[in-house]
């Protein structure tokens, strides 16, 4: 018999029992502001096989619990979780809700070999221009090109791929970046 998979389009905050089954297509800690070295949060963008995704957060208090257990890219069974509303000011996914472990919280490491792996949401150029998607953006795009300012480790796994690039154009994939407009 199969098991009924909720998919993450029709999860509401009015009910309490959930079972999806999705893939962690981005996977980040969130340091401690007092304590930079100290993880506060482990941050998760989960994915179903349909597409839709869904924000999720592992709280200081379990950390040690999902630790090792969560890895990115891997497919996961996951049901008890607490549903919230999403009021984060910076969104990773166009879901209104989130996800919020806690101990009482299932995962189960699954294969699929039939689950999609399309972890980005790539478009064409003149989508983008045109700005035929429904989403706001906040990134203006001129002659195809977009004016960035990498800091940190950013640079340092940038710089070789400029200085082998023999005068070719580069290809940056960024997702979940918070971005700033400097004046």
């Amino acid at each position: 018999m199969a098991i009924h998979i909720d998919f993450i389009k029709d999860v509401i905050i009015s009910k309490m029992q959930w079972k999806l089954k999705v893939r962690v297509v981005r996977l980040w800690e969130v340091p401690d502001r007092f304590s930079l070295d100290t993880t506060f949060s482990i941050e998760l963008a989960l994915q179903d096989e349909k597409g839709d995704r869904i924000h999720a957060s592992i709280g200081k208090s379990i950390l040690h619990l999902f630790k090792t257990q969560i890895i990115e890219l891997e497919l996961y069974h996951m049901t008890n979780f607490i549903i919230c509303h999403n009021k984060e000011k910076f969104n990773t996914t166009k879901h209104r809700l989130r996800l919020t472990f806690t101990q009482q919280i299932i995962v189960v490491e699954t294969t699929d070999p039939l689950f999609p792996m399309n972890i980005f949401d790539l478009r064409p150029y003149d989508q983008l221009k045109n700005k035929m998607s429904s989403e706001k953006s906040s990134v203006s795009m001129r002659r195809k090109k977009l004016s960035t300012i990498f800091w940190g480790g950013f640079v340092d796994e940038i710089v070789p791929h400029l200085l082998s690039s023999n005068n070719q154009p580069i290809i940056v994939v960024m997702q979940l970046i918070k971005a700033h407009k400097f004046q």
